[in-house]
Order: structure tokens, then C-alpha cells, then sequence
């Protein structure tokens, strides 16, 4: 996978992440909300992070981007509070997949 020229490696997550799966995961994360999956708080804050215009930690003192993503931390765990242990265990499952796969892939890169 190549990746945005305008964006930091996965690597500049592994201080947080010293899984390079997590770390890329971190990243994949960050380029979703770049992308306004999480709204216009977000995608400012992951913009920001991307880029290296402003670091992880300090990101997360800023506390617009604190409060945004306690909100989005809140509604994901009332739907996940909200699924049969059936429907935890599957979505487990697929998040391991999605992990061993993204540890594939940092291996490659």
C-alpha cells in the first residue's frame, strides 16, 4: 500500500502503539476522520495530526478534540453495550481478522 505523500508513515504511532498493526490501525483511523467520518471537530484534529502540523498528544489535550471524541467514545460504547454477546463475539472475531491483516500489510510497507 502506498501511502499519501501529504501524510505521516504509520510509525510516527508506534510510540502510543508498539504494535505496528495498532499503529497502522492509528493511522487508518485518523485518515477516516481526515475524511469526515467522525464530523467537522474530528477531521480538523486528524488533519492536523496527519500531517504533522501537531502531534498525537497534543492533540489531545486541545480540549474541542478532547470533548469530540469522548461524544463519539460514548455513543460507541452504548451500541456496543447494546449488541447480543452473539453479535460482540462476531464483531471480535472480525476485528482480530482486521488486525492480523493490518500487521501483514505493516510488514510489507
Amino acid at each position: 500500500m502506498e501511502s499519501d505523500p501529504k501524510y505521516v508513515g504509520y510509525e510516527e504511532f508506534l510510540f502510543i502503539a508498539p504494535d505496528p498493526g495498532v499503529a497502522l490501525l492509528v493511522k487508518k483511523q485518523l485518515e477516516g476522520l481526515a475524511a469526515g467520518k467522525g464530523g467537522e471537530v474530528l477531521k480538523e484534529m486528524a488533519t492536523e495530526v496527519l500531517t504533522g502540523r501537531i502531534g498525537l498528544r497534543e492533540a489531545m489535550q486541545v480540549s474541542a478534540y478532547e470533548q469530540e471524541l469522548a461524544t463519539n467514545i460514548d455513543k460507541f460504547q452504548s451500541h456496543w453495550d447494546n449488541l447480543s454477546s452473539e453479535e460482540r463475539s462476531q464483531a471480535q472475531a472480525a476485528a482480530d481478522r482486521f488486525l492480523g491483516d493490518l500487521r501483514q500489510e505493516a510488514t510489507e510497507v
